[in-house]
């Protein structure tokens, strides 16, 4: 089985999400092959010219060992307002040879031009299409226009899929209501592994040591895309003066990179907030000795139309570490998660903030919740089990593609 992955972000430094995860691991298998087109969209590769050359990483991983994902990134111009259009225009032109040549099994769309590019050639070389609809994703662009016809786009890709994916059921009936039902849709949510739970005490320690972490220190850890309406500069207001001058055992760990992380670290600066610690990127595999360091993990976005229906992996893997989470009460989460499992709901991301304070003194409580978030997580969200469910749907429909 030959699987051609449509990715329009970065594939090494977005995520992981679930379309690692769960292709990875189907990679494993050496009968499967996974090819991903992808797209550099914070313009990190390096180039001596403005022609950015097309390029090939063979044999890649990010969540498990030995996987065989390939990823191919087409030529680009790197210059302002020029990039994304040349990129998609040697796309359309790479992902057609790569087809005439390799003529993959099905094609699985996580993008909205590359998707249109992937579904032309889909229906000249009758190849099943699957739209693995991960998130609202028209919502994630800020220009209004190009919003609106990403939603067409979106909205006519999803009607003419042969099969869809989606993480929750808030997407599910999101779907429905854009295209007027459709039959051939499954809930794939996000998952964990307990293999990325263990820890190696000496790394820890060595953490502890390095970020100044005492035994009567209280640490919050916030991990992902730094968005700006993830709060984090608020909680650095909040507590700034509790801590310098009142004397608040609290550390903030923040990992990750995003919108705000110079501002970050700028705020860090100027307010000597010491207190806070903010890493950048760090490997997938060395996340966990980073959250044994958390006395209370946080998912603390307000409430917007990007936020109310996302489910993200990270909740999952606090949880999966014993970790309890501080989270806003956001419908998608509320909905797939629920009550008694290890999650402390606040209505909004005011009530958030000033309740860290709150719950972060109660050891006992904490990890008591902890504990049920273990257990419901390791019960019903483990990756290996949904990548099974994957492959089973697209073997299916490689299998009898006219149902």
């Amino acid at each position: 089985m030959h699987i051609l992955l449509l990715n329009e972000t970065d594939w090494f430094l977005k995520g992981p999400g679930a379309q690692h995860h769960l292709f990875e691991r189907i990679a494993k298998n050496n009968k499967i092959t996974v090819t991903v087109f992808d797209y550099d969209i914070d313009k990190i590769q390096y180039s001596k010219s403005r022609l950015v050359k097309k390029t090939i990483w063979k044999n890649l991983s990010r969540t498990v060992s030995n996987s065989n994902i390939k990823v191919i990134r087409s030529s680009n111009i790197r210059v302002p307002y020029v990039s994304r259009i040349s990129s998609l225009i040697m796309n359309f032109f790479d992902i057609g040879t790569y087809i005439r040549k390799n003529r993959p099994s099905v094609i699985v769309n996580l993008s909205v031009a590359n998707g249109v590019i992937g579904y032309i050639y889909s229906k000249l070389y009758h190849i099943p299409f699957v739209f693995q609809y991960i998130d609202i994703i028209h919502e994630l662009i800020s220009i209004q226009y190009i919003r609106w016809i990403a939603r067409i786009i979106i909205r006519y890709l999803l009607k003419h899929s042969d099969y869809i994916i989606v993480l929750n059921k808030f997407l599910k009936d999101f779907v429905n209501r854009e295209i007027g039902g459709k039959n051939d849709i499954s809930i794939i949510p996000n998952g964990i592994s307990l293999e990325n739970t263990k820890i190696d005490e000496f790394t820890v320690q060595r953490l502890k040591t390095k970020y100044n972490i005492r035994d009567n220190d209280r640490v919050i850890l916030f991990m992902g895309r730094l968005y700006d309406f993830a709060g984090l500069i608020e909680i650095i207001d909040y507590y700034n003066e509790k801590i310098t001058h009142y004397g608040l055992h609290l550390k903030f760990l923040i990992i990750g990179i995003g919108k705000v992380f110079h501002q970050i670290k700028k705020k860090i600066r100027e307010d000597n907030a010491n207190w806070v610690v903010i890493t950048g990127l760090i490997p997938y595999q060395n996340l966990a000795n980073y959250i044994e360091l958390a006395d209370l993990c946080l998912m603390s976005f307000k409430y917007n139309n990007i936020t109310k229906n996302v489910t993200p992996i990270k909740v999952l893997e606090y949880m999966a570490m014993k970790k309890p989470v501080l989270s806003t009460k956001l419908p998608g989460l509320y909905n797939q998660l629920g009550e008694n499992h290890g999650l402390i709901y606040c209505k909004d991301q005011k009530n958030l903030i000033m309740d860290i304070e709150k719950y972060i003194s109660q050891k006992e409580y904490l990890k008591e919740q902890g504990l049920k978030a273990f257990k419901y997580v390791s019960r019903n969200y483990l990756w290996d089990i949904l990548a099974m469910k994957l492959k089973k749907i697209i073997f299916n429909l490689i299998k009898n593609p006219d149902k």
